[in-house]
Formats: structure tokens, sequence, C-alpha cells
């Protein structure tokens, strides 16, 4: 099979993998839609219209209504309601400094869909960069379109979480198949043109890394790892274009619109290619190419925060600030402990959800003993590093509702090219590890990425860093349909809602918290989140053969022999 052709399939492949799943709500991903929707429909870059919804007759409609936030306050033909930060135990205090005294106050992450939000000038933001958003407005804008086109309502909880599934296969789906494309032209770079290895390196990276999980949801991770990527597979050539550089550059300034800490890999990248090249001139064509991204972004920040030089962090929900200071109100001095829990424990370690990776790791090590791919060897450890480093100071460095380290996703791309290093002896050992970590992600992709175990609830008894996502929460669900019975009872916390063996996650895009405005059990409960399975066997492990099979009918035409 020619290259072009093993990069067409590899796209299908990875495209149907992830459009395949819709893993359901959160505040992450509910608060980058609502920001799409807003752009859609009111052509505004705030959240305003899109914060608060209400099902007035969950008994029998799926019909949502939204209650526009007017300066932080909800106007209703009874009263008026002012949103408030939880800004201590037990206290509220109104988001809006200019509601009036005795307002009725109500905590934001009580009633609006996420708890991820920023308020500036009088209005609701995403406390995010916006480039997650901005690459969901293209599909999003054609299915509104379509609906209102046929007289479809945006606000039926149904139509709302279809729309939400196609923004994110749609835009993450997409940018995240290319992606394993990139991957596997770099990789036959790396490797002067191994298929063998390259195909297995790709597959490890995509369907045996957190990369995949992301892949499915309206997450940033994976577009920095692209967009990073494609930066470097542009100026990894030995004579760049000026136009290879300005595109790459503009690629990293997209990175930087989507997460602002790749600000730190398009330095890492500038300072590779004046490193290779001794050349500032080249070093400032790629600079050049940054240009027109963070403008949009200046101007966004402009808009909505009325300054060039602010993110959405600086006006975010104090809920996400650290109790104990440090840097900006998130970063403290290195933990030894979160190290090691990032990289081996079972609650978020890296090689724990990914193992294949240490065959990354081996082969990163060769690399910087060979003199052809020392220099590239040095940048691909950097941008490994630099999200390690950042996840080992952040405060919340768990990530939240988590099955892995997702913060390390940036930089899995980095790690796992050098696999084709590492395949020229014990293989049979290589493709174990490689099989394992695939099984483990998808099991992580089918049942929840986001179980709450480890950060919302801890087993009494328990260190964090000995609870694992992975093998004690989406393993018995998709072993049993259910959560072993002590742990249900560990806690307040309704883990009884977690009952399906696949697509477990029962929380809507229109929703603060689980089964919040809809009866658990009802069917729009159950259809928060789906697998394309589930259209004909609805809750059932069944649902994931008909993938199966097209990936391993996939693998075969990539490996086949080639006639002479």
């Amino acid at each position: 099979m020619s290259d072009r052709r093993t990069g067409w399939l590899l796209f299908a492949l990875a495209w149907l993998t992830f459009a395949w799943f819709h893993e359901g709500g959160g505040w992450n991903q509910n608060a980058r839609f609502a920001l799409v929707r807003a752009i859609v429909e009111t052509g505004t870059p705030w959240v305003d219209e899109y914060a608060v919804y209400r099902a007035p007759d969950p008994a029998t409609s799926s019909r949502l209504v939204r209650y526009p936030v007017r300066s932080g306050r909800i106007e209703s033909a009874h009263s008026a309601i002012a949103l408030a930060w939880s800004d201590s135990p037990g206290g509220l205090a109104p988001i809006d400094p200019t509601t009036p005294p005795g307002t009725r106050l109500i905590a934001l992450q009580d009633i609006a869909a996420s708890g991820d939000l920023a308020y500036a000038h009088g209005h609701l933001h995403p406390n995010k960069a916006p480039g997650t958003s901005l690459a969901g407005v293209p599909a999003y804008a054609l299915a509104y379109a379509i609906e209102r086109a046929a007289g479809i309502d945006p606000d039926d909880a149904r139509v709302l979480t279809i729309n939400a599934w196609w923004t994110g296969a749609g835009s993450v789906g997409v940018i995240a198949a290319l992606g394993v494309v990139l991957f596997f032209r770099c990789a036959l770079r790396l490797s002067e043109g191994d298929s063998g290895a390259s195909l297995a390196a790709t597959l490890a990276f995509a369907l045996g890394t957190l990369y995949l999980p992301y892949a499915t949801m309206l997450y940033e991770h994976d577009l920095v790892a692209v967009a990073t990527l494609a930066a470097v597979f542009l100026v990894l050539e030995e004579d760049v274009s000026a136009f290879r550089l300005v595109l790459a550059g503009a690629l990293l300034g997209v990175a930087v619109l989507t997460s602002y800490l790749a600000v730190v890999a398009a330095a890492i990248v500038a300072g590779y290619v004046l490193w290779r090249t001794r050349s500032v001139y080249e070093t400032l064509l790629l600079a050049a190419g940054l240009v027109p991204p963070l403008l949009l972004l200046a101007a966004y920040n402009a808009i909505c925060f009325g300054t060039v030089f602010t993110t959405n962090y600086a006006w975010q929900n104090p809920l996400f600030k650290d109790s104990a200071g440090g840097f900006l109100g998130v970063f403290r001095l290195p933990d030894p402990g979160v190290l090691l829990a990032l990289l081996v424990s079972p609650f978020r370690g890296l090689f724990f959800t990914a193992p294949a990776l240490l065959l990354g790791g081996f082969g990163l090590v060769r690399m910087i003993g060979s003199a052809r791919w020392r220099k590239e060897a040095w940048l691909f450890a950097a941008l490994a590093a630099y999200p390690l480093v950042f996840n080992v100071t952040f405060a919340a460095w768990h990530g939240g509702w988590a099955a892995g380290p997702r913060y390390l996703v940036p930089s899995l791309p980095f790690l796992a090219l050098p696999i084709v290093f590492a395949l020229d002896r014990a293989r049979a050992f290589a493709g174990a590890l490689i099989a394992l970590s695939i099984a483990a992600n998808l099991l992580v992709t089918a049942v929840d990425p986001e179980p709450p175990l480890g950060t919302a609830i801890v087993p009494a008894g328990r260190a964090q860093w000995t609870v694992s996502p992975l093998l004690e929460f989406d393993g018995p669900l998709f072993a049993r349909g259910r959560l072993p019975a002590e742990l249900r009872g560990d806690t307040e916390f309704p883990l009884q809602l977690w009952s399906s063996p696949v697509s477990a996650n029962p929380q809507g895009f229109y929703e603060p918290w689980p089964v919040t405005l809809f009866p658990a059990g009802s069917a729009i409960v159950r259809g928060n989140s789906f697998n394309a399975g589930e259209w004909l066997l609805p809750g059932s492990r069944a649902s994931l053969v008909p993938l199966l099979l097209a990936l391993a009918a996939g693998a075969y035409a990539l490996w086949r022999p080639r006639p002479k």
C-alpha cells in the first residue's frame, strides 16, 4: 500500500474511532460548547445566554428553557437571583459587584451548566483560551443552519446532545485524525521509511494513549498536540522553506490560542530552529507566523476583558484559586510526590495508563546517542517535559475528573515518536506493551474518560495516589455494569448513577452535575453519553463490536504483505 493510501486509511480509521463516541457533559466541555453556541447563534464572545438551562417539565418533555444572565443576575417572573462565587465554606459572594444588597444568591456551580466560568465587565466567559471553541464553530454552524431550515429546536435536550457530539467530532475529532496521519509521516521520516515500525508507533499513539479519549471530547489537549506536532513536522526537513517556517509559526500560534501554556512550545521550537540553522532570519520567519493567531487572541481579550494583556484565568471562578496562595494563585513549588503520581501511580500515572510509552523513553535515549537525530531528540525531550513541569507545579495537578494525566496529552506525540527506535529488539515484549496500552485506553474511552473516583471521592482509608480510576471504576463498570457496592456506599456522592457497561457518564451538556434536570434512569439521562453502536444496541458491550471489527479490518489492510 502506498504511503498516501496508508494516510487516507489511517485518517478514516482514526476519525471513525473518535467519532464513534460521545462522552457526555462536564464542566470543561460544557463551558466550551456554550461559547460555540454563543458565537454561532448570537455573534457574541460571551456565554450569558447559554450558561443556565432549566427543564420546565422533565417528567414528560425533553424541552429546555434558557435563562439569560444579565450583569450576573437571572431575572425570572417571580424574583431576581444573583449568581455567586463560593468564596469560602458556606459563604457566597456575588459575581457582579453591583448586585443590590438583599438579592437572593445562588452558587454559580449549582445552577450554571459549568463551573469553569469567568466573569468580566458584565459578561460570563469560559475560563479557557478560546481556540477549542473557535475550532468547533464551523461544525456547529452547519448543524444549526440545517436545524433552522428544518424547524428543529436546538434547545431540546436530545438535539443539544447530538449537536454537542457533532461539534466535537467535526472539530477535535477531525483534527485529531489528521494528527494521526501527521504522526505516521513523522515516524516514517525518523525510521527512514520503515512502514512497519512507523505503523506500530502510530497505533500505539492513536489508540494506546490518552490521545484517544481526548479526541472524543471538546477539550484542548489533542488540538495543542496536533498543532505542535504539525509545526515540528514542517521544520524537520533539512532545507526548510520560508513558507514552511511561517506556517509552522502560525500553527504554534494556534496552539497558544488554544492553550496559553503552548507559548513554551513555541519558544522551544524557535530555539530548535535557531540551534539547527544558526539563522536569526529563519527564526524570525517562524516568529512572524505567530502574529496572526496572537492578534486574534489579543482581539478576543480586548473585547471580553478590556485589555490585551490578560487571560481568562485572571477573571475565573475563585473556586480554582489555591487556598495556600502561590504564584498567580495556582502554582506551587514542585512536589516530588506529585511527579511520581503523574508518572507511575494508579491514580494519574502516565506509564500506568500507557505502558507502551516506556518504549518511547527507551527510543528517546537511543536518539540522544545518535549523531543523526541528537538535536531532534532534545527537541522531543523538551516538548515532552514542559507540560510535566507545569503539571508538577499546578495546584490542581490531578486535572479534576479524569482517568489519567490529561495535562500531559501535548507531550504524547514526542514520547511516542521515538518508539520507532525501540522496535528492533524484544518485539514480543514491545507488542505486548502496545496491546496492553490499546486495551486500557479503549476501555477508558468506551466507559467513561472522566470518572469522579479519586477527586470527587476517595475511598475511606486510602491515599489518593493508590486509587485507580481505570481498574476500580471503568473496569468494574465494563465487567458488571455497576460499581462495587462498597464503593457506592463509601460516599454521599451518587455513584449509583453510573450504571452502564458502556457510555456511563450520566451528565448532560446543559447541567452542572449529573442528573440535575431530568429523572435518573430516564431516556434523556441514558442518552447523555453514547457510542454509535448503541443506536442499535443501547447500553450493550456488543455496541463496540462494529468498531472493533472495522479496526481489525483496517489493521489487516495496513499490514498485509504487498504484492511482489
